[in-house]
């Protein structure tokens, strides 16, 4: 074995590139390989955490026009699930804080430290589904209204390594309000809350999110039938019984579930939840499983890639290898064991590679370059066992990898192997043109699906949204600025650099925690999202009427019986159908006849004064959705809370202006930290993921395209020793450099060609599959096919010039001396 390795050493050592190239090729391919996998793993055991997984459903409602909710009132969970002896427990949260979350601040010194953090709100038996690791103090402590539970990562935060129990924590909105703050129609929270409980942080692939948790008093909403909000999950006795128990709740129920409009209930597996489609009002995380289906298959590929270009090396070897590998057969060496020293070189290559691919993905994870693109917070030591799989992996690939160049170098009689003939054979060159092939054709789609995300991604960000983003200033209002809403503007307007300045009640672009309402028109039910907003919101934000009028200052007026709307065409259509008597059809009426009609909003009648253009108020992933804009002023029949964004039209330098709305607001309210942003900012980070997504597949695009290079590189280098004679002879008889370039070149110009044809139908479905999840696509070009090509093209010919360039300029007379 020694000698054997000694030779092997011998031979690696005068084609010492052949070797480096294989390692860190290799190399490479392990780290991406690692990388992705550790992704994917994540990915795909989203919420297998949990002691009683398989024991835990979600509650959703089949609405009408075959919708599925899963939020409802309190009481209805309550009077379905108390008392059911096939549900062990149940347990109702409702999110209280979307976005960057709730500012607050921990000890007795509020605003001195300012943290954001969103808070959910849960009853005491949701901690009886989902288990909470309590590190100190209760978790029953959830029963009380001022006590929370908060997460390690908080409580160090927050408290340091004190213990974090009996600790208070300040909701600067609620302490901006006076004291409280409004959670629910008939619940307020303190503005001081204190630590009950210190839980372990939940694994980041979990929809249970690492957040401040606050009881839901018992009989909080417990007479309210027809307000949402409210979601639940259930811990079944029996999970292959939970559809028919939820049939069995559905018909028990019928008659008070018709009245709510409801048409039947369902549980949901939890660990089904990630990659399913979610039910509409859902704001948990979810996961395209298409995607990391193709992530999965492009770290294999990049590992095969890598292997190619092993087995290309290898083989390519050959010529120098032979003649040892016959005289330890005359010394009376097996071809068995030659062949397995061959495979042990191999794997010690593979798994030297493999521990150079640790370190490296040790540091990335380590500073955090791959976190923010994959989207959290991944490390190796949070996945040993996976490792240890990717370790004996690494061991199979590498006596995969040495399998066919052992029996390939120990095939053949002495004579051939003595003269060294089999590199002009056609099976060699057909194995290095199938293999090389492969490479290209995964470098090829690779390249196209990461110019297609990138295009995809620049036609998101340009496409016209029905408003105007560009001059507009997103601020967050504490709830006693929002209070003192005219004020504020006209302390603003005062400032030369801004034209106006419009509120809502929640942020206007978002695509979580949206509210939406059930009305009811021309007895038929419908919903919609809608947002509270000041009259003169639309004129700020650009938004056009098409039909009707716009706000009036009087809208705002709290005056009984005056309710009035403004809708977007898509929720105008939608009454038009109804109207017509063709709901969810399309119709010929004239959907701008509805202005000036009225629907019911559970007790109120509603005057629709006109409609507006078809906006985009979410991301561009999802198709328009009816929306609805109500004046939202104190004293009006949906007035919920002050205003808590305000929308600033701004003029020429947006800076100064910045900063007088900062000083504005830290002179109404010198606690609450401000947060201003460009709204088409704001916007843009609803895109962040497709960005990385690009990304991410841009950097293993070049890692399979370099991987390909290299491997072009190894075969011209091997091809030109193996061909200095011919050359040299082709050059005697008057051959020029330029055609003895072309001549190495030409092969592979042919093999581009081909693989480029084979990858275009891969890399379109592929593409096509991918944008299914928007619904605005941006038109394919040709040239996304084309670049790839020419890229991929002008690499290889660089190479293969650079390559051999230097047998075509060699003293033909010295070649063939040699």
């Amino acid at each position: 074995m020694i000698r054997f390795f000694k030779i092997s050493l011998k031979a690696l050592q005068r084609f010492k590139t052949a070797a480096i190239l294989n390692l860190l090729g290799l190399a490479l391919a392990f780290t991406a390989f690692l990388v992705i996998v550790l992704h994917t793993w994540n990915e795909y055991n989203y919420d297998n955490y949990h002691p009683n997984k398989e024991h835990i459903f979600k509650v959703e409602f089949l609405r009408d026009n075959n919708t599925w909710e899963d939020g409802y009132a309190r009481v209805l969970f309550e009077h379905l699930f108390s008392g059911s002896p096939q549900i062990r427990a149940y347990g109702i949260f409702m999110d209280y804080a979307f976005g960057p979350g709730v500012p607050m601040s921990p000890g007795a010194h509020p605003g001195e430290l300012v943290y954001y953090e969103k808070v959910d709100r849960i009853t005491p038996g949701f901690t009886d589904v989902i288990h909470f690791d309590i590190l100190e103090g209760n978790v029953k402590a959830i029963a009380d209204p001022d006590q929370v539970l908060i997460p390690e990562s908080v409580a160090r935060k927050f408290f340091g390594k004190e213990s974090a129990v009996g600790k208070p924590i300040v909701l600067l909105d609620a302490l901006s309000a006076g004291g409280k703050i409004k959670v629910s129609a008939n619940q307020e929270l303190n503005a001081v809350l204190y630590v009950g409980g210190v839980y372990r942080n939940f694994p980041e692939n979990s929809r249970i999110r690492n957040v401040i948790y606050s009881g839901i008093p018992p009989q909080e909403m417990m007479h309210e039938w027809y307000t949402g909000g409210y979601r639940a999950y259930v811990l079944l006795e029996d999970p292959a019984r939970a559809g028919t128990l939820a049939e069995t709740l559905t018909e028990k129920n019928r008659e008070l579930l018709s009245g709510l409009v409801i048409h039947k209930i369902r549980f949901r597996p939890l660990t089904d939840l990630y990659f399913a489609e979610k039910a509409k009002g859902d704001t948990a995380p979810g996961g395209n499983k298409q995607l990391t289906d193709i992530l999965l298959v492009v770290a294999v590929l990049i590992l095969v890639v890598a292997v190619v270009n092993y087995v290309n090396f290898s083989v390519a070897l050959t010529p120098a290898r032979i003649r040892g590998i016959n005289t330890q057969k005359v010394l009376g060496c097996s071809v068995g064991t030659i062949r397995r020293n061959i495979v042990s070189e191999a794997v010690m290559m593979t798994v030297t590679a493999y521990l150079l691919a640790l370190l490296v993905t040790s540091v990335v994870f380590r500073h955090g370059l791959l976190n923010r693109l994959l989207g959290n917070g991944l490390s190796l030591s949070d996945h040993l066992p996976l490792v240890g799989m990717t370790f004996a992996l690494a061991l199979i690939v590498g006596a995969i990898a040495g399998l066919y160049p052992a029996w390939h170098m120990t095939a053949y009689p002495p004579v051939m192997l003595l003269n060294g003939s089999f590199a002009a054979t056609g099976r060699a060159k057909m194995l290095r043109k199938t293999l090389i092939g492969f490479q290209y054709v995964v470098s090829i789609v690779l390249i196209i699906c990461a110019f297609v995300i990138q295009l995809q991604h620049r036609y998101v960000s340009r496409t016209d949204v029905g408003f105007d983003k560009e001059h507009i200033l997103q601020v967050r209002l504490s709830p006693g600025t929002g209070a003192k809403s005219e004020l504020f503007r006209q302390k603003l307007i005062r400032h030369a650099g801004i034209v106006d300045v419009a509120f809502a009640e929640d942020e206007f672009v978002r695509d979580e925690g949206k509210a939406h309402i059930a009305y009811y028109y021309q007895n038929e039910r419908l919903t919609q999202y809608w947002i509270g907003v000041s009259h003169n919101f639309p004129a700020v934000m650009g938004i056009p009427i098409v039909a009707g009028r716009d706000f009036r200052p009087g809208d705002e007026m709290p005056v009984a019986g005056h309710a009035v709307c403004i809708v977007n065409e898509t929720a105008a259509k939608e009454l038009a159908s109804v109207s017509a008597g063709k709901r969810g059809e399309k119709t010929s009426a004239d959907y701008r006849k509805i202005a000036g009609d009225t629907f019911l909003d559970y007790r109120t009648t509603v005057r629709i004064a006109g409609v507006f253009k078809d906006i985009n108020f979410e991301s561009l992933y999802r198709p328009i959705e009816p929306l609805g804009l109500w004046v939202a002023s104190p004293g009006h029949y949906r007035y919920d809370k002050p205003y808590g964004y305000s929308y600033v039209k701004v003029t020429g330098n947006p800076l100064a202006a910045i900063d007088h709305i900062r000083a504005t607001l830290e002179e109404l309210d010198p606690v609450y930290p401000p947060q201003i942003d460009f709204l088409d900012a704001a916007m843009d980070a609803l895109y962040q993921k497709t960005r990385n997504q690009g990304t991410i597949v841009i950097l293993f695009s070049l890692i399979a395209v370099l991987l390909a290079i290299m491997g072009v590189f190894g075969l011209v280098m091997f091809e030109a020793q193996s061909r200095r004679k011919e050359i040299a002879v082709r050059r005697v008889f008057g051959a020029t450099v330029p055609e003895v370039l072309v001549l190495f070149n030409s092969g592979f110009v042919k093999i581009v060609l081909i693989c480029f044809v084979v990858s275009v139908p891969l890399a379109w479905f592929g593409i096509h599959k991918w944008l299914e999840s928007f619904a605005y696509r941006a038109p394919i070009r040709i040239w996304v096919f084309v670049v790839p090509l020419l890229l991929v093209l002008i690499l290889t010919v660089l190479t293969v010039t650079f390559q051999s360039y230097r047998v075509a300029t060699t003293n033909a007379v010295k070649s063939l001396k040699g």
